[in-house]
């Protein structure tokens, strides 16, 4: 994006009702991928943030070649780069009083408060900056039932909203935030039954587009599992398509010409994931890891969370092997072009990749 001024364009409330339809089908040539990636070109060193997978909120960094590792200040590895600072996006309590809000926190420990909304309440998604650093947005999910004493009025509302950021002397500060993308649906059914979650209008992981124009999400829809949608914006409103159902975590290649995400799907009681990557239009859908079943109905290696090298040549992803009671979790790689995966890792306790220069 290279400004903001989009935002001024959009009202401040679209109810968008998006309209999901299956691919019917993945198509694997990777033949054009791989000129364009440069096949097995070693990629830029970058640094790969990753959290430890059991729960102590501790994260680090490492080399894109898995060299380096040191721990690291920051609270969720979910950050934009401007000038020399990394700026991460944090999502905490104030005072211990009333809802979470996001902040912005450097490597030092320096934290700014980047929201202050009193009904906010996060829906467990992290935020995303844009890729400009211009904005960042969130994903909420609020109800109407403190707004009206008739239950047959109360909604479940969801939104994606976008927050201009303002750099004095390379801190961030917020604008005014701006509702680009709702959903809603009623809390009671036509016969009063409570409908129980919130889970159709609860948005997923998303990322920006390079240009700043497109979002790919993620969202629930009853019977097909989770979706992802493009949704384009212009200057008198929005359009929105599907990309692929089944599927989860998107994120734009650095050259904005393909979206990687993890396919997330049930066969009986396994769990089944796997990165693939494909082109914003819907096509060339490739297929980069495999699945192993283990021994037992839980059991299993899966594949999500993928992340870019700078230059696009290869994708980090998160790694969790199943046996038994006991469960691992290590970063590893993959060429975006196809091809063998590598561990950057092997403490079995390493999850959340984002790669960054």
């Amino acid at each position: 994006m290279k400004s903001s001024s989009w935002l001024k364009s959009l009202p401040n409330r679209i109810v968008v009702a998006l309209c999901l339809a299956s691919l019917g089908g993945f198509l694997s040539d990777t033949d054009a991928l791989a000129q364009k990636k440069g096949g097995g070109t070693p990629p830029a060193p970058g640094t790969i943030y990753f959290s430890n997978a059991n729960g102590t909120g501790l994260y680090s960094s490492m080399h894109g070649d898995g060299s380096g590792k040191v721990q690291s200040t920051g609270g969720v590895p979910k950050y934009q780069k401007h000038g020399n600072s990394r700026w991460f996006l944090q999502h905490r309590t104030v005072d211990d009083t009333g809802p979470d809000q996001w902040f912005a926190a450097n490597e030092a420990g320096d934290a700014v408060q980047l929201t202050n909304d009193p009904n906010l309440r996060w829906n467990g998604v992290p935020a995303s900056w844009t890729k400009d650093d211009s904005s960042f947005s969130i994903c909420c999910v609020y109800d109407t039932s403190a707004s009206s004493p008739d239950p047959s009025e109360w909604e479940w509302i969801g939104q994606l909203i976008v927050i201009p950021v303002v750099w004095t002397d390379g801190v961030p500060g917020a604008g005014t935030p701006t509702v680009v993308l709702e959903l809603r649906r009623p809390i009671y059914d036509e016969w009063g039954n409570d409908l129980w979650n919130d889970y159709e209008v609860s948005l997923g992981r998303h990322d920006w587009s390079p240009g700043g124009d497109e979002v790919a999400l993620t969202r629930w829809v009853w019977g097909t599992c989770s979706v992802l949608d493009i949704v384009h914006f212009t200057a008198t409103g929005l359009e929105s398509r599907p990309l692929a159902t089944q599927a989860a975590n998107p994120v734009w290649s650095p050259d904005g010409s393909h979206i990687a995400f993890n396919q997330q799907r049930t066969s009986g009681s396994q769990e089944i994931r796997d990165i693939w990557t494909i082109k914003p239009d819907g096509t060339d859908a490739v297929q980069l890891t495999n699945y192993t079943p283990g021994k037992g109905s839980s059991n299993g290696t899966i594949q999500y969370l993928p992340t870019w090298s700078p230059d696009g040549a290869y994708l980090a992803y998160a790694e969790q092997v199943s046996s038994g009671n006991k469960w691992t979790y290590n970063i590893r790689r993959v060429p975006a072009a196809g091809g063998s995966p590598i561990s950057l890792t092997s403490d079995g306790n390493s999850s959340l990749p984002q790669w960054r220069p």
